[in-house]
């Protein structure tokens, strides 16, 4: 499709009335994201594992991606990103990794990093230490794995978004869906039986919150363990993130229903949502970022539905009201879905 850019660094693609071309209403290339690179060489690299071939040059994209690592900028996600990737290809640059990622994590900076920064940085490191890195990696992932504990000691069990500020107790999606993943792969790679019950603890949570047709809803209170605000829906939280991190869960506690909680969200990209619309575009390749709250009612639900949560006395909205497609995508999405099925045994569970 035409999500991913012509060229190796990845670009986002968006279709629109604003974007047609001289041929009518077509993908147009927006920009460029080192982030959404490396997301997409971990994924590929995965899938080059299984056999399978991920349609773009891996090799040549990690040279472009570590030569502009050397210069400073990348964040201690990013740096664990790029380990992990490092990891699957010969572990060739390990000293430079581990040199820039203790740098990133040094001081008081991991109580300010956001959740998902401290996962993937946590996932380069066992990814590493599997790959054969030396006493460091093992050091780093201790220290990693201990914050993200930390963060999950809530009422809920949920993790806080980050240690510090009224923002940190109304996380997202994402925080807790990567931390599942981080937790789930320390436990099978480490035997680590706290990060088990932590993962399986957020896992719950999360499920006893999904949407009737399988939807994973996007902010959270960490004290009550409710949502604070469903919209956006997000595809690649259907098809990708949530079953990346479930059937690693599934792997380190072999137990099928996290599996099951998986191919239920992934109903909803085909069809099964409340707008009864297929996510993925056949024509353009595209398949679309989300389903939002129409007009100025998506950000403002946020704002509203956050204060409220927060005690500030307002009134929350609630989650009916007009919903539309956002029909954009990212390449990271690309990356996200080749790592979540990609040599996995739940692929055969998908009709």
């Amino acid at each position: 499709g035409e999500r991913t850019s012509g060229g190796r660094l990845g670009r986002g693609s968006r279709v629109g009335a604003e974007d047609e071309d001289e041929r009518g209403n077509r993908p147009v290339v927006l920009g460029a994201s080192l982030r959404y690179s490396l997301i997409c060489l971990v994924g590929g690299l995965r899938a080059r594992s299984a056999g399978v071939d991920p349609g773009f040059e891996l090799d040549a994209l990690k040279r472009d991606i570590l030569t502009r690592s050397r210069v400073p900028g990348l964040t201690a996600g990013e740096l664990g990103l790029l380990l992990w990737a490092d990891a699957r290809s010969g572990l060739e640059a390990e000293e430079h990794l581990a040199s820039a990622l203790e740098a990133a994590l040094a001081g008081n900076t991991p109580y300010r990093l956001e959740c998902l920064e401290l996962c993937w940085a946590a996932v380069g490191c066992v990814e590493a230490l599997e790959a054969g890195a030396s006493s460091w990696a093992r050091r780093k992932l201790d220290e990693l794995t201990g914050h993200l504990l930390s963060r999950s000691e809530t009422e809920s069990g949920l993790l806080r978004h980050t240690e510090l500020g009224r923002r940190s107790v109304l996380p997202h999606f994402a925080d807790q869906i990567y931390a599942v993943h981080a937790l789930a792969i320390v436990a099978r790679l480490r035997d680590h039986a706290t990060a088990l019950r932590a993962a399986e603890r957020i896992a719950e949570v999360l499920i006893s919150c999904q949407h009737d047709d399988g939807a994973w809803p996007w902010i959270y209170n960490v004290r009550s363990g409710t949502v604070v605000e469903p919209y956006r829906l997000y595809s690649v939280h259907q098809d990708a993130m949530a079953p990346m991190a479930l059937f690693e869960l599934a792997e380190a506690s072999d137990s099928t229903g996290w599996r099951e909680a998986a191919l239920r969200g992934l109903e909803w990209i085909w069809g099964n949502n409340e707008l009864g619309q297929e996510m993925l575009d056949r024509e353009t390749g595209l398949l679309y970022r989300s389903i939002n709250r129409a007009g100025r009612r998506d950000r403002a639900a946020v704002w509203l539905n956050s204060a409220a949560a927060l005690g500030f006395g307002w009134a929350p909205i609630g989650a009916g009201g007009p919903v539309e497609v956002e029909r954009t995508d990212r390449p990271y999405h690309l990356g996200w879905v080749l790592e979540a099925w990609c040599d996995r045994d739940a692929v055969t569970l998908v009709r």
